[in-house]
């Protein structure tokens, strides 16, 4: 009679990926949480700042595993297939993604840090000389 092999051998690299997963994002919001602690102290600008950047953390770290999700089994199969040139470009095609867009994720951050910046300059926030 034919046994079934275990099923929890057969899932077992998707449990490791899945975790790896679930660390990261926590560990995003851990960042989230901590900030957020630190800069309420600061005021209601200072919260709303640091909240609106929480969202672009999220995106870039769903990005991230955008990207790991993608080039592993690309990677794993050209392995597989000991086709270790193909593996190689495969990888670099990604790692230059990555650096791309992270430059362009910098640019947006700077331009929109920059017209947020001009956009919410208050005289009343001018600190105050001594007299």
């Amino acid at each position: 009679m034919y046994e079934r092999p275990d099923a929890r051998f057969h899932y077992q690299p998707y449990l490791y990926a899945r975790d790896a997963s679930i660390s990261a994002h926590a560990r995003t919001n851990r960042y989230q949480l901590v900030d957020l602690y630190f800069v309420t102290s600061l005021g209601p600008d200072a919260t709303a700042g640091v909240t609106a950047a929480g969202g672009v953390l999220f995106l870039v770290a769903a990005s991230i595993q955008l990207f790991t999700v993608g080039i592993t089994p690309l990677v794993a199969y050209a392995v597989g297939a000991k086709d270790r040139i193909r593996a190689n470009i495969i990888f670099n095609q990604c790692l230059l993604l990555s650096v791309l867009g992270g430059r362009g994720c910098d640019r947006a951050a700077r331009r929109a840090g920059a017209h947020l910046h001009a956009c919410s300059w208050r005289p009343t926030m001018q600190p105050q000389r001594p007299e």
